[in-house]
């Protein structure tokens, strides 16, 4: 199984970097538990950060980024998904 989303957040990838809006760091640090926390930073990586806007990133990806187990990816990615649905109003 894979996770799929798109939006249309514009990053700016370049040098081994991106640029997103601190906006994100702060609504995602009050909202979104740590493990939470830690999938949203590794899709925003895995699709942003590679001049993404659309992507299936499949969960044994996230397992290998994270450490965290299949069922805890799992329990823990519906949020995530919600937090990503609002990256246009956070585009800076």
């Amino acid at each position: 199984m894979s996770v799929s989303f798109q939006s249309n957040y514009n990053s700016q990838s370049k040098n081994n970097y991106f640029k997103y809006s601190n906006i994100i760091d702060d609504v995602w640090a009050k909202e979104l538990s740590p493990v939470k926390n830690v999938l949203c930073r590794q899709l925003l990586r895995l699709t942003y950060g590679w001049g993404k806007t659309i992507d299936t990133i499949s969960h044994s990806q996230l397992q290998k980024r994270t450490n965290y187990s299949r069922s805890t990816i799992i329990k823990n990615l519906n949020e995530p998904l919600l937090a990503f649905s609002s990256f246009d109003t956070f585009n800076a």
